[in-house]
């Protein structure tokens, strides 16, 4: 996808299977550094005893997520606040599901949809 000035951007892949597509707060940012949340005023929420091992985060925009939110149109700011929380198996996103809604730094969290042909 091409941004203003010609940028492109890698909005990366869904994951395969089940997983959650959490958006965060304004504002909100994940740090995958440090396994962390961290708002624009210095909050933070980390991750650590919060999820099974071996639970990935992406963000859903990787190329818009690791640039400075004050470069980003409010459009890029918005996509940047979406990651996918993908469990590893056999453990079920739908088990995380009310407890990643309750996390300080998200808006809103949902299953991801069921892709299957008729």
């Amino acid at each position: 996808m091409m941004a203003r000035g010609g940028d492109q951007f890698d909005f990366g892949t869904a994951p395969a299977g089940p997983h959650l597509v959490v958006r965060l707060k304004a504002r909100w940012r994940y740090d995958s550094r440090h396994r962390r949340f961290v708002s624009a005023t210095g909050n933070e929420f980390s991750l650590r005893g919060q999820l099974p091992k071996r639970t990935r985060i992406t963000p859903t925009a990787p190329d818009l997520a690791r640039r400075a939110p004050e470069r980003l149109s409010p459009e890029e700011r918005d996509l940047a606040r979406y990651v996918q929380l993908v469990p590893p198996k056999p453990s079920n996103a739908k088990d995380l599901l009310a407890q990643v809604r309750r996390w300080p730094c998200v808006e809103s969290a949902q299953l991801s949809p069921t892709i299957s042909l008729p």
